[in-house]
């Protein structure tokens, strides 16, 4: 947000005041300057205080900006679902970043990841279940899931609204990170 400066109705007082308004954000001040000699000293302490003045004003509007950028950590994680450690590509990577969107009372066919895979959820309620060790786990919107390389599993909407995900893959070059199959 930047000030602004901007002319304000002129006083009639014989034609020796000015006004000028300077306005930050919701903040306003009107000032009035007086004519004087211009000198070297004059000029510095006007810039001066106009540049305390400026300071002042903006010292609010920074507080509100810096209130206006809320930062919330959703998940911190050094293992997946399934309890193993997270594992990136060696070498180059390729990332590829997909929206599911399944509806209520699909799921998705039983598959397995190559690659670490990530999955936020939007909206909905996910249910995944581990083919390999029967285990069963439930996802609300604004959970985070960080997917079990190399198990078969499969991921239902048990809700009654669509499931929306946003889906992260890192692989080691370009192609699927779903094997479909068991």
């Amino acid at each position: 947000m930047a000030a602004q400066f901007g002319p304000a109705t002129p006083l009639k007082m014989g034609g020796k005041k000015s006004l000028l308004s300077l306005s930050f954000g919701r903040t306003s001040l009107l000032l009035t300057l007086q004519p004087t000699p211009v000198n070297r000293k004059n000029v510095v302490m006007r810039r001066t205080a106009l540049s305390l003045i400026a300071c002042m004003l903006a010292a609010p509007a920074m507080a509100d900006l810096q209130t206006s950028v809320v930062v919330t950590k959703i998940l911190e994680a050094d293992r997946t679902i399934s309890g193993d450690p997270i594992v990136l590509p060696t070498g180059p990577a390729n990332v590829v970043v997909s929206k599911y969107v399944i509806a209520p009372g699909a799921a998705l066919p039983v598959h397995r990841h190559s690659f670490q895979r990530f999955a936020y959820i939007l909206s909905g309620t996910l249910e995944v279940r581990n083919a390999d060790t029967g285990v069963t786990r439930k996802f609300d919107e604004g959970d985070f899931v960080v997917e079990g390389v190399g198990y078969w599993h499969n991921g239902s909407n048990i809700g009654a609204e669509p499931v929306v995900l946003l889906v992260i893959d890192q692989t080691n070059g370009p192609g699927s990170n779903v094997e479909l199959g068991k």
